[in-house]
């Protein structure tokens, strides 16, 4: 697939911004090339890679290169990033294990932040996800995760649906 011009210029525009600094959001590599779009978190490779481990209900990993982009999912990327994701994911400030022998204890890592939500100080709740756009077509609904606790803390996903309703 060939993305637009639009696409691109906002990609390379939150890429560089000062909440994402043009580095992985989980590991601080430089120049990464993958996010997860309803996380809100730009990733390099091995970060990417760890991602998709979560499943689909958890994290959606896309290339900023080589795939087209949804409104909504370049409006998740917007209503997040970086800093806004650790600020929501990990405001323990857990740090981040680099091992580059063993991906086992990176993918706990974010099992334990994107699943438990061990280095939160609220409950993960649905909406924290971004899975459920406007026109329903990225699914996230009521399976999967979402038999577990949940409380109110803030609603991304309306965040979101402004931001896609604004650039409209």
């Amino acid at each position: 697939m060939v993305k637009t011009s639009e696409q691109e210029r906002r990609l390379l525009h939150m890429l560089n911004s000062p909440n994402n600094n043009n580095k992985c959001g989980e590991c601080k590599a430089v120049y990464p090339t993958w996010a997860s779009w309803n996380l809100g978190v730009f990733l390099c490779g091995r970060c990417a890679s760890a991602h998709r481990t979560l499943g689909d209900d958890v994290s959606r990993v896309k290339s900023l290169s080589m795939e087209n982009w949804s409104s909504y999912e370049l409006a998740a990327m917007e209503s997040m990033g970086n800093k806004e994701n650790q600020r929501l994911w990990n405001n323990k400030k857990a740090p981040f294990p680099y091992d580059d022998d063993d991906k086992s204890q990176i993918e706990m890592f974010l099992r334990d932040k994107y699943i438990n939500g061990k280095f939160r100080t609220t409950e993960i709740i649905e909406e924290d996800y971004n899975l459920d756009d406007v026109g329903g077509r990225h699914g996230g609904g009521s399976g999967g995760l979402f038999g577990r606790h949940r409380s109110k803390s803030r609603s991304s996903a309306s965040k979101v649906a402004q931001l896609v309703t604004q650039v409209s």
